[in-house]
């Protein structure tokens, strides 16, 4: 029975594990397309009055052929591939839906990359109006799925807020992830009614259970400047009352343990 028990758990760390796997390849992607997109938008709206073969390859070129396939091949594929392999376990169906909607972001890429290639090879400038008409295609709708994949990565990030091994990693592998602080405070702020502050309160809780009484307070820390951020008094009253509590935890938890040495 106790075996059983350990395995089930072994299980459900496992499948938690390649959910956050998926998550963050999915956000490192993102980070890849946004910066594809962002040259995209400005090359296309100068080069908009001459769009030629010569130029539409100019718009092509500044996507980054190279990009596309990393973005494709080591992000989106792997993600949909680890979300497609956890959904069946776990009782969302974010994790269904952003399966189907990587897979077609897949898609999309590939003809791109098919286009982009075709036109490097000088396959007639008469297809050169149908060439950009499918550019600008592709890249919206990309551009659209991802957007809507970013709103259920946050949804699935909420159905996990209880996870040890997701808020671990959350926490602790962000910056290897992506740059972008604000993304990360959204996504606390969809998991959390106290947001980041809140978060941070659920992981030093975390190290405390697990006896990491160091990096308990370490977080603890950390999560004193976030709570005057927090504008409703009566949730910051009581998110301060958890920090202080969880505080001298974690004081009387490292005298303990100091005091045996």
């Amino acid at each position: 029975m106790f075996g059983d028990c350990i395995r089930v758990f072994l299980m459900e760390q496992r499948i938690v594990k390649t959910v956050w796997d998926a998550f963050a390849l999915f956000w490192r992607g993102r980070d890849i397309f946004r910066a594809i997109y962002q040259r995209f938008r400005h090359e296309e709206k100068r080069l908009q009055k001459r769009m030629r073969s010569e130029t539409l390859r100019s718009l092509y070129k500044e996507i980054g052929f190279d990009e596309l396939q990393k973005l494709r091949d080591e992000c989106v594929a792997p993600s949909a591939a680890r979300l497609r392999e956890a959904a069946p376990r776990i009782g969302t169906k974010a994790a269904t839906a952003l399966a189907g909607n990587l897979s077609v972001i897949y898609h999309r890429i590939s003809l791109l990359i098919e286009y982009s290639i075709a036109l490097q090879e000088g396959r007639g400038r008469d297809a050169v109006d149908d060439s950009r008409a499918a550019l600008l295609r592709y890249m919206e709708e990309t551009h659209r799925l991802i957007r809507v994949c970013e709103r259920l990565f946050e949804e699935l990030a909420s159905f996990l807020r209880y996870e040890t091994f997701f808020i671990r990693s959350l926490y602790l592998h962000w910056q290897t992830v992506s740059s972008d602080r604000d993304t990360l405070r959204t996504i606390y702020r969809k998991m959390y009614a106290g947001g980041m502050a809140e978060g941070l309160l659920e992981v030093a809780e975390d190290f405390l259970r697990s006896g990491f009484y160091m990096r308990a307070k370490e977080v603890l820390e950390k999560t004193r400047s976030r709570l005057r951020l927090i504008k409703k008094e009566e949730q910051r009253s009581n998110l301060e009352a958890r920090l202080r509590k969880l505080q001298l935890e974690a004081e009387n938890a490292l005298d303990r343990t100091l005091g045996g040495v």
